[in-house]
C-alpha cells in the first residue's frame, strides 16, 4: 500500500470516518497532519536546520554549503549545485538547498529549534497544504 493511502486510512481510522463517503484532506486538516509531500519537505528542512545550527551530522554537512552573501542579510542561504537531470535534483545535496532557499526568511530566522520546527516551519507547510493565508 502506498504511503499516501496509509496516511489517509490512518486519518480515517483515528477520526472513525467512513471510507467511501468522506475525502481525506479535511481529515488531515482536522488532525493537523501534513500531506506526504509536505511532510517530506518538513523533514528535509528540519534536517538541514539541524546540520547548520547544531552541527549534528558530519556526513550530510559536507554536501551543503553556505552561500556567500554580498548584501547584509541575516538569512542563511545555501549554494545550489549545478545539475543536469531530474534524478540528481532529488538527491539530498540538491534538494535540501533548493527547499531551504525557498523558505521565507521569518521561518529560517526563528532562533530556537522548537520554535523553528513547530511554530514556524510546520505552520508554514500546513498553510501551504490547505490553502490558508501564507505570509511570505
Amino acid at each position: 500500500m502506498p504511503p499516501v493511502s496509509r496516511l489517509y486510512n490512518a486519518a480515517r481510522f483515528v477520526l472513525q470516518a467512513p471510507r467511501p463517503r468522506c475525502h481525506a484532506n479535511p481529515l488531515l486538516r482536522q488532525l493537523h497532519w501534513l500531506p506526504v509531500r509536505n511532510r517530506i519537505n518538513y523533514k528535509l528542512a528540519v534536517m538541514t536546520y539541524k546540520i547548520h545550527s547544531t552541527g549534528l551530522s558530519a556526513y550530510p554537512s559536507h554536501h551543503i554549503n553556505r552561500r556567500e552573501s554580498t548584501r547584509s542579510s541575516d538569512t542563511l542561504l545555501l549554494t545550489l549545485p549545478i545539475t543536469r537531470t531530474e534524478l540528481v535534483r532529488r538527491a539530498f545535496r540538491c534538494a535540501a538547498p533548493s527547499l531551504w532557499n525557498s523558505l521565507p526568511s521569518f521561518t529560517i530566522n526563528s532562533g530556537y529549534p522548537t520554535t523553528f520546527k513547530s511554530r514556524r516551519l510546520k505552520t508554514y507547510f500546513f498553510r501551504l497544504s490547505f490553502d490558508c493565508s501564507v505570509h511570505v
